[in-house]
């Protein structure tokens, strides 16, 4: 959060020795202010899809599967990309959304990243992002 509070923009917004509750956070953001900090950014406007071509998109979700493609792609097929991926990732990021995300937090980020939800093809579900089949 120390990035946040350095902006001059979000002065004001709080004192820097207190700390933002992701809700509180959340209610903060708007469309001009996802631009100000590439960590927020809509991933259409961070990976500038409207200005280059990919010829292949990998997903978090299936980074291992992904990463094979790749390297099968480049003909190098016989190497290992190394991943930490572990079968308890998506658990986690459930659980995490199930406890941060209100039905308001959910309605808010779904209306920020709506680009990303559609160009990327992820459809919303139970406040979870899950992958169009």
């Amino acid at each position: 959060m120390s990035i946040l509070y350095s902006r001059p923009d979000w002065k004001g917004v709080r004192e820097s020795t207190e700390r933002l509750s992701f809700a509180e956070f959340v209610q903060l953001l708007s469309p001009e202010k996802l631009m100000l900090h590439d960590v927020w950014r809509t991933q259409v406007e961070q990976c500038m899809v409207n200005q280059i071509s990919y010829h292949f998109v990998g997903r978090y979700e299936s980074l291992e599967a992904d990463t094979t493609a790749v390297l099968r792609m480049m003909n190098r097929s016989s190497e290992i990309f190394p991943t930490s991926w572990n079968s308890n990732s998506m658990q986690n990021t459930e659980y995490l959304a199930s406890n941060y995300y209100t039905e308001q937090i959910r309605r808010k980020i779904e209306q920020l990243y709506a680009v990303d939800f559609e160009v990327f093809n992820y459809t919303k579900y139970n406040g979870n992002t899950r992958r169009k089949e």
